[in-house]
């Protein structure tokens, strides 16, 4: 019989059982271990283990087999980083194939950057804000540089006809040039992650690690730039930034974006384009916006 976690309890009682120790210091007393429970959707579990305030274990669960492969993927995927000697990634405490259960373990004195970056809004100045996300680009630049086989049988490929943005299109006409576009110019050269945003940058010592790789796959790298650039605005702007004619704090989120794209520099067409199907869910998606944001 297959154990299917679905609550902080018996996230904690599964790692006791396979004699995990929580508190990785002696010194540490357990109730200062906390679960966060970051999605539970159809009996998929994704939590979140924390001693204080610093996160100690990623672990997710897939309750159903068909969508398992998730799981086998981030195992896969981290396993493929760490032989290309690319180690900002997180440890695998186990993979547990039979019960689809995977676990990232994470040492040190560590930081989730959403929150690293809310302190830094508190504390100090958009300069030090910008130097911070300045480190994470050069990181995800670091990351697409990994160079991929023509054939690698463990890693998926990513085609444009899978990315969601597509269905909001096809009731959208003024998307129809950019949907022709994507599907002309999707240059699939590089290990993506696919779902980059602040939640899964962690700050460990000062440097710089990414987690949560279950969606990884080959893709075209612009798209990653582009995916970090819009949950970027919506957090040092607001959530209405791509559908606002004057979005919050545009000018100070504009040097941070231009800032990050001389440190990584892509085509600015493609990215403005991949920029306006990702945000083309938004109806009122302001064009402009995107183009003031890039440049030429």
């Amino acid at each position: 019989m297959r154990l299917i976690l679905q609550s902080s309890y018996l996230t904690l009682e599964y790692l006791l059982w396979r004699k995990y120790n929580l508190s990785f210091e002696k010194d540490t007393p357990t109730e200062f271990v906390k679960v966060l429970i970051v999605n539970k959707y159809h009996r998929n579990l994704n939590a979140r283990v924390y001693i204080g305030d610093k996160l100690k274990i990623h672990l997710k669960q897939y309750g159903s087999l068909g969508v398992g492969s998730y799981i086998e993927n981030e195992y896969l995927v981290i396993d493929y980083l760490r032989n290309q000697k690319f180690t900002d990634i997180p440890n695998i405490c186990f993979f547990d194939n039979d019960n689809l259960i995977l676990a990232t373990c994470h040492l040190g004195d560590n930081t989730i950057a959403y929150q690293h970056i809310n302190n830094l809004k508190v504390d100090t100045t958009w300069g030090e804000i910008t130097s911070f996300l300045s480190k994470v680009i050069v990181k995800i630049k670091e990351l697409h540089k990994i160079k991929i086989p023509d054939y690698e049988p463990k890693l998926r490929m990513l085609s444009p006809t899978q990315i969601r943005a597509i269905d909001y299109t096809i009731q959208a006409p003024q998307y129809f040039a950019d949907l022709a576009y994507l599907y002309k110019k999707w240059t699939p050269t590089s290990l993506i992650h696919f779902d980059l945003n602040l939640q899964n940058i962690l700050v460990v010592n000062k440097d710089i690690k990414i987690i949560d790789w279950e969606l990884a796959m080959i893709g075209d790298p612009v798209w990653d730039v582009a995916l970090f650039i819009v949950a970027l605005c919506k957090k040092l702007g607001d959530d209405n930034f791509f559908t606002n004619k004057e979005p919050a704090r545009f000018d100070q989120v504009k040097k941070v974006i231009q800032t990050l794209l001389e440190n990584y520099d892509v085509n600015r067409t493609k990215l403005k384009t991949y920029l306006r199907l990702i945000t083309c869910q938004y109806v009122d998606t302001n064009r402009k916006t995107i183009n003031r944001l890039i440049g030429k």
